[in-house]
């Protein structure tokens, strides 16, 4: 029997076979004269993935500049262990409106040499090999960020889908641009800048300057594949009680010097487009007030790529080894990985202090990360830090002080560290408070559920309502007037964490 090799579905025959003799003879037993056998073909079994050759999960861009791509296609084994034969292998792409396609060249293995093989934004492959090696020459048209997608076809199959994979791509201008209104700026100047996508780095440590972005429509990003200093060297800089506010941020490293600096109202996120985070670096004073900070894993799906925990984790680093630090953080609220991945081994940390440093934590909500604050004190003299925390929502993490340089140097605090810690909401955090040393001075702690959604605001029922001890804070994150009686019942106190309770 000959399939028709057109047809990629299961087939299946049975054979019926029946034999005696025609007049009788010596074989007088007939039970065994019968036999059926089954003939059948596997439908094929035939899969892809993509495997990025590329320097980045992601690729970002000036507009009006091209770049190349390159990727293999890779045909997956089937579950016998097997890979299935098939012909006139094919992907189909689909770029955001932002980007063309220019050209592509496919590998022939057999001759090794690549071949033109872009047929209206598809790749015809010719040679019938399990792994396809593809160059792809892009031109950026205009900023956008988004995904260009590619579907695996071939002849056998027709018009089955033998694997779907995307590719984030990010196009943007110059941040030349809100540098030059940077320089040109007088002391003390407020400058707004449009919606848009700004690639580069930013000074903002010269002179006193107010940088307002546009509802968050307004992205910083920073391409550090083509800086040779890496993540080495700061991105964004501040100083002069310069403050940045209202921007979408990420991959950028950012440094407060010496001096003081704002950081306000801005959302430090991109896990859409697979770009890591924001680390913050702190010298000197840092007001950190109505962030909203998302933390993720990574998992591309791509053939190789490894699955990274703490991939996108915005991270504050206070340390000086020559002054005090001043670290105040207010109304912000972080969604750590660990809210969806609680088993990760690598949770996010929130806040690093590695010198004497005071810290103060106020009305934040804070979930699914690893450690809120991590102590490491790496010089040979007794650490000192004031810590104080109110009115935070602390849930669904592992730790929320850990002293980890005194498991490595046994050093005492000095006599004149204060860690105090009054009115929080303690929820689901394994292990509170690691190595204090007795130090910490705990005062209305409530342990219980915060009853929140999963954007960290708080529901009707929840016991952050009216649970606040006095403040002095006049906003929650998102501007509301605090305290109100959200809930209507005759009391007015400040809410817990970072979102006063309204009722509609």
């Amino acid at each position: 029997m000959t399939a028709d090799k057109s047809f990629s579905g299961k087939i299946e025959s049975r054979l019926d076979a029946h034999i005696e003799y025609a007049q009788g003879g010596h074989d007088t037993n007939h039970s065994n004269n019968n036999a059926t056998t089954q003939v059948y073909r596997d439908q094929i079994d035939a899969k892809y993935n993509i495997q990025n050759l590329n320097k980045n999960d992601y690729l970002m861009i000036l507009e009006e500049t091209e770049s190349e791509l390159n990727f293999v296609f890779k045909q997956l084994k089937n579950k016998e262990g097997n890979i299935d034969p098939i012909e006139g292998f094919t992907v189909e792409m689909l770029p955001p409106e932002f980007i063309n396609i220019k050209s592509a060249q496919c590998y022939n293995d057999s001759l090794k040499s690549w071949y033109e093989c872009l047929v209206t934004n598809k790749l015809i492959f010719t040679n019938n090999n399990y792994n396809h090696k593809v160059k792809i020459k892009v031109k950026a048209l205009s900023q956008g960020q988004g995904r260009m997608e590619f579907t695996a076809k071939s002849d056998t199959t027709g018009n089955s889908s033998l694997g779907k994979m995307t590719y984030p791509i990010i196009v943007g201008k110059s941040a030349n641009v809100i540098q030059s209104k940077i320089n040109f700026a007088e002391n003390k100047s407020t400058l707004h800048i449009s919606k848009g996508i700004y690639l580069g780095r930013i000074s903002l440590d010269s002179k006193t300057i107010y940088l307002v972005g546009d509802n968050k429509e307004s992205y910083l990003y920073y391409m550090f594949e083509d800086d040779e200093s890496g993540f080495t060297k700061p991105s964004i800089t501040l100083g002069k009680g310069s403050s940045i506010n209202d921007f979408t941020i990420a991959n950028h490293l950012l440094s407060i010097d010496e001096s003081s600096a704002k950081i306000e109202f801005n959302r430090f996120d991109a896990i859409d487009f697979n770009l890591p985070s924001v680390n913050i670096s702190n010298s000197g004073e840092l007001i950190f007030e109505r962030n909203i900070l998302i933390g993720s894993a990574l998992n591309t799906n791509y053939e190789v790529s490894s699955f990274q925990g703490n991939y996108h984790c915005p991270y504050i680093n206070s340390s000086n080894p020559e002054k005090t630090t001043i670290t105040k953080i207010t109304n912000n609220i972080y969604l750590g990985n660990l809210l969806l991945h609680p088993d990760l081994s690598s949770g996010c940390d929130f806040i690093n202090i590695d010198s004497d440093a005071e810290l103060i934590m106020s009305n934040n909500t804070i979930l699914g990360i690893d450690r809120v604050i991590r102590l490491f004190h790496n010089t040979s003299s007794e650490p000192y830090f004031n810590i104080h925390l109110e009115n935070n929502i602390f849930s669904e993490s592992r730790k929320l002080i850990d002293n980890i340089s005194y498991s490595i140097t046994s050093l005492e605090f000095s006599e004149h560290t204060k860690i105090s810690i009054h009115n929080n909401i303690i929820n689901e955090v394994t292990t509170p408070f690691v190595d204090l040393l007795n130090k910490e001075v705990e005062i209305g702690t409530i342990y219980v559920n915060p009853v929140l959604d999963n954007l960290g605001y708080p529901l009707s029922n929840s016991p952050v309502i009216d649970a606040g001890m006095q403040s002095n804070l006049d906003i929650d994150i998102f501007g509301i007037t605090r305290p109100i009686d959200g809930d209507n019942n005759g009391s007015k106190i400040i809410d817990i964490g970072a979102v006063e309770f309204l009722s509609h």
